[in-house]
């Protein structure tokens, strides 16, 4: 009975050890930045807020 607890762990174990080692190359070796922190502007959206100049997106009008 524990044979099958224990190659079902293992297998585990092996995946998050490739999910970590790929988060951990992504970070280091990416220009992509995984992991960022912005602005309270970014976070939360209260609708009224004065929008930035440098955003265009609906200035259509």
């Amino acid at each position: 009975m524990e044979t099958p607890l224990i190659i079902w762990s293992v297998i585990v174990g092996f995946f998050l050890m490739v999910v970590i080692a790929h988060f951990i190359h992504a970070m280091f070796f990416s220009k992509r930045h995984y992991i960022q922190v912005g602005s309270e502007r970014e976070e939360f959206f209260i609708p009224g807020d004065p929008l930035r100049d440098d955003e265009n997106d609906y200035n259509d009008e």
